[in-house]
């Protein structure tokens, strides 16, 4: 967990500075994150392809910068920061221009709520559960081909741990925010998925685990 930690700051400093090289639109908060993350797992690959990869080199912080600095030309270029500026600002007018909503009502009751966790824990149980057993079957082949028993994190661990978690979080989600449209409930199960894939991945590569 302090290497997914140590990751993610380094994304984030990693774009910093190459927002700093590149000035221009701020692409927020999120895409720096993503764009900081991106450009470290491509620097490590082009440099593994070319034989340079080695843990605790300086060189691979200054490549992920001039990666990080070709991903945020290429979203500028492309017209994405636009896109998404006019979108925010048209979003902003329409929520000035739109009279105040109500206050929210529980339309369903709790037990239409319970009726319908199942559906929404069996959604949080497939992705999660999936993600941790392509993760965790995959994960060790990658990294620890000698380990016989990697495999096995998937089958036994990550698969039915995602499941498990998935479903709580899916079956919570309906229970707790009944008046959230079904679009949130899918973009916070897509949050925990990502960050329970992550977890996994951080497990999988670190050797510390396979000692």
């Amino acid at each position: 967990m302090v290497s997914l930690v140590i990751f993610i700051v380094v994304g984030l400093l990693v774009t910093i500075v190459a927002k700093a090289l590149m000035p221009g639109r701020d692409p927020g908060i999120g895409m720096t994150l993503v764009l900081g993350m991106a450009a470290q797992i491509l620097a490590w690959f082009g440099l593994r392809v070319a034989g340079l990869a080695r843990y605790g080199q300086p060189w691979q912080f200054f490549v992920s910068i001039g990666v990080a600095a070709f991903l945020l030309y290429a979203y500028r270029d492309v017209g994405l920061d636009e896109i998404l500026a006019r979108r925010a600002e048209r979003a902003a007018s329409e929520a000035a221009a739109k009279p105040p909503d109500p206050p929210p009502e529980h339309s369903q009751s709790l037990l239409v709520r319970i009726a319908l966790t199942p559906l929404w824990a069996a959604a949080g149980a497939i992705m999660l559960g999936l993600t941790g057993f392509v993760i965790g079957f995959f994960g060790p082949m990658r990294f620890h081909a000698g380990s016989n028993q990697g495999p096995m994190l998937g089958i036994f661990i990550t698969g039915p741990g995602g499941v498990l978690l998935g479903g709580l979080i899916g079956g919570a989600l309906k229970i707790s925010r009944p008046d959230w449209p079904a679009r949130w409930r899918i973009w916070a199960l897509n949050v925990a998925n990502i960050v329970y894939g992550l977890c996994i991945f951080d497990m999988v590569a670190d050797p510390f685990w396979w000692r």
